[in-house]
C-alpha cells in the first residue's frame, strides 16, 4: 500500500512480478473485489501509514484479509502526520523500530527538517549536498 499514483506505478515497474499486489489508499476505497476468505498473502507493506484514516486501516482489513497475512510491516513516523489522524491504527502489541538516519534527503534539507524531530533518540542526516 502506498499513498500515491507515482509510488504505485513505480513499485508495479520495479516488482514486474504478478505475485506482487501495488494499491494506493484511495484504490482500497474504490475497490470493489476483495480477495477470497482462503487468500493469504505472505506480506503486507503500508507505507505512510501515518496517513491512514480509521476508515482506510478498517477497508485495508476487509479487503486484503490483512489479520490472516503471514507478516505484516507498516511504515509510521508520528514526526510526519501530515494528514492528523490522530494516528489511528487497530494493531496491538506493534514492535516499533526507530530509524536514526535521515538518507533520502540531501543533508541541507535532511538538517532543517531535524528541528521539527520530536524523537527522544539522536537523529542524524546521511544525505548529499545538493
Amino acid at each position: 500500500m502506498v499513498p500515491n499514483k507515482l509510488l504505485n506505478e513505480f513499485y508495479k515497474t520495479a516488482a514486474n512480478s504478478p505475485n506482487v499486489i501495488v494499491r494506493t489508499y484511495m484504490d482500497t476505497r474504490a475497490e470493489v473485489n476483495r480477495l477470497p476468505e482462503t487468500f493469504v498473502l505472505d506480506l503486507v507493506v503500508i507505507d505512510e501509514a501515518h496517513d491512514l484514516s480509521e476508515e482506510q486501516w478498517l477497508a485495508l482489513y476487509d479487503i486484503y484479509n490483512i489479520e490472516k497475512s503471514k507478516k505484516l510491516l507498516f511504515i509510521f513516523d508520528s514526526n510526519q502526520a501530515l494528514t492528523r489522524n490522530s494516528s489511528f491504527c487497530p494493531l496491538d502489541n506493534l514492535i516499533p523500530l526507530t530509524l536514526t538516519s535521515v538518507i533520502r534527503n540531501t543533508k541541507q534539507i535532511g538538517d532543517y527538517s531535524l528541528r521539527y524531530y520530536r524523537g527522544s533518540k539522536q537523529c542524524t542526516v546521511v544525505g548529499p549536498n545538493g
